[in-house]
């Protein structure tokens, strides 16, 4: 069993995973059991909430599952999460930076969010939407010399870093309680609906902090 702190509760009780797996159903989030490697254990992609049988929640019982992934898009009722990163800021300060914008953009807006630390040092940024959109890389910027020279299967290739990333339709993403992952705004209860306009904006948002120089083509030198 894991021990929890809920607001809902205000108090600590032990669940098991398929027990928290049951309370996210309950209000509308689809879950799957991961393994160490963040893998799925079980072939989740034609799952939904609807016609879940009693086998399905024994999954997360079984003795390799270690953590719980929340399924992204409209199976979760157009559930999104951004994914900030931080192991690749140089600077230190990405999601600092993110939610101010965020915040000057729009109060409303960031009231909205739930955001949970990852154990990487990274943030999940999260909401609903009527937007259905799959997996989006949002931000990248290119590896120093010393990441390239460090790693040698890159043989001298700059592959970008990403920085800031969607989990949207097809693809889902790891949670609380998995180990490492706490909440810092809200919780899964108080994930919201956020409507198309507030959608792109944050989607905007995100992608300016992309560091990768853009191609010139030949239509926009003139």
């Amino acid at each position: 069993p894991i021990t929890i702190k809920t607001k809902m509760q205000n108090e600590e009780q032990k669940y098991s995973l398929s027990a928290v797996a049951r309370r996210m159903a309950n209000i509308g989030i689809l879950t799957v059991p991961t393994k160490s490697n963040k893998r799925s254990t079980i072939k989740w992609r034609d799952i939904v909430l609807h016609n879940i049988n009693d086998s399905y929640w024994h999954n997360f019982e079984e003795r390799e599952v270690l953590g719980l992934a929340l399924v992204a898009g409209k199976r979760s009722g157009g559930l999104e999460c951004i994914d900030v990163d931080c192991k690749y800021d140089l600077d230190g300060n990405l999601m600092e930076m993110v939610l101010d914008t965020i915040m000057d953009a729009s109060t409303d807006l960031y009231n909205k969010l739930v955001i949970a630390r990852t154990p990487s040092g990274g943030y999940h940024i999260m909401y609903r939407t009527k937007r259905e959109r799959r997996n989006m890389k949002l931000a990248q910027r290119l590896r120093t010399q010393e990441e390239i020279d460090a790693d040698p299967e890159l043989k001298g290739v700059n592959q970008p870093l990403v920085l800031v990333e969607t989990r949207g339709e097809g693809g889902y993403f790891l949670g609380w309680p998995s180990p490492g992952y706490t909440f810092t705004k809200g919780n899964y209860a108080e994930i919201m609906d956020i409507t198309d306009q507030e959608s792109d904006l944050l989607i905007e948002i995100c992608k300016s902090f992309d560091k990768v120089p853009k191609k010139v083509t030949i239509e926009d030198a003139t």
